[in-house]
């Protein structure tokens, strides 16, 4: 365990010197601190025995050696260094481990047929897209068969598009999903949402 010492010398005989640190090789560190007196005082009375009788005060993590000496502000620092060191907070912000969003939702969330519904892409990471396309499969097909249709969408994938539903499609439902590529043609694309047709509009909160 590394034990670092901090030694105050008090010069009582007018001496003015700088502060002094020192360290070995397994890390320890130690402070020598010297503070000026202008004059030694006339009455010793008012020092106890051991500050009276030694020049220097010994502090061990900011503890005095000899519990009969109090505490200094060079104490105190220590011993809130030590306190901080324990606690182990770390505070750091990195940008690259933002977690990659890419979403894509449709409104209305049910279409009718022959007519436009709208489909707005979202992603956090736009700056590394270089093409980006929404792919509709009829619903519950594998998403590796070839798509109903794809629309083109923005690479900076904050643009919406619409898409016009076929006005005598069978089909009860679609799936769609977003997929956006880099400049290496490798791609991520979102799960499959569902997307169902209607034969009319829906009224006013009849969802």
């Amino acid at each position: 365990m590394k034990t670092c010492c901090k030694i105050l010398l008090t010069g009582v005989l007018g001496l003015g010197l700088a502060n002094t640190s020192f360290g070995d090789e397994q890390g320890n560190q130690g402070y020598i601190s010297r503070t000026e007196v202008q004059s030694a005082p006339s009455n010793t009375e008012h020092l106890n025995s051991t500050q009276a009788n030694a020049p220097f005060q010994i502090s061990v993590d900011g503890k005095p050696l000899d519990s009969s000496n109090l505490s200094n502000s060079a104490d105190v620092t220590r011993q809130k260094d030590m306190a901080l060191a324990a606690a182990d907070i770390q505070i750091r912000f990195d940008g690259f481990e933002t977690t990659p969003v890419l979403n894509v939702t449709a409104f209305p969330d049910a279409a009718v047929r022959g007519e436009e519904v709208t489909f707005t892409p979202y992603s956090n990471y736009a700056a590394f897209i270089k093409k980006a396309e929404l792919r509709i499969f009829p619903a519950g097909e594998s998403l590796q068969k070839e798509p109903l249709a794809v629309v083109d969408v923005s690479n900076t994938v904050d643009t919406d598009v619409t898409w016009q539903v076929p006005e005598r499609s069978r089909l009860e439902a679609v799936d769609y999903v977003l997929r956006v590529y880099d400049g290496k043609g490798h791609f991520d694309e979102t799960e499959p949402k569902l997307l169902h047709f209607l034969d009319k509009s829906r009224l006013v909160g009849d969802e």
